[in-house]
């Protein structure tokens, strides 16, 4: 625990927290981003309620969906800002923030500890 508490490692956790807000450029006005690749659902609830179970009703007949189960840790974090009240807008800057900041914080953590372990210096 030692390790974190160093003003290097503070020092970039505060680097990489404001270069997690780099999604907040790319919003103007009250605009959201969507897209067939985009997989952010337009209304958080109900996609994460229609998750929590195997066999979905909503495309055509229905379909099963027990392959992806394992996303349903991924969508919470999609629909806790909306549990809160935020706007869909919010909610999105919100979630692309997050993820901004948890792919750089684990690559960070990753070559600190290499770095420890003298695997690079």
């Amino acid at each position: 625990m030692k390790d974190y508490l160093t003003k290097e490692f503070l020092f970039g956790i505060l680097i990489f927290l404001l270069l997690s807000l780099t999604p907040l450029l790319w919003f103007s006005g009250n605009q959201v981003i969507i897209g067939h690749d985009n997989v952010f659902p337009l209304n958080a609830k109900e996609f994460f309620d229609d998750r929590l179970f195997t066999w979905s009703e909503h495309h055509g007949l229905g379909y099963d969906q027990s392959s992806g189960m394992g996303s349903i840790i991924l969508h919470f974090i999609d629909v806790l800002p909306s549990f809160f009240g935020f706007s869909i807008q919010h909610t999105e800057k919100i979630v692309y923030c997050f993820w901004f900041f948890a792919m750089l914080f684990s690559a960070f953590i990753f070559c600190w500890k290499i770095e420890k372990w003298g695997y690079i210096s």
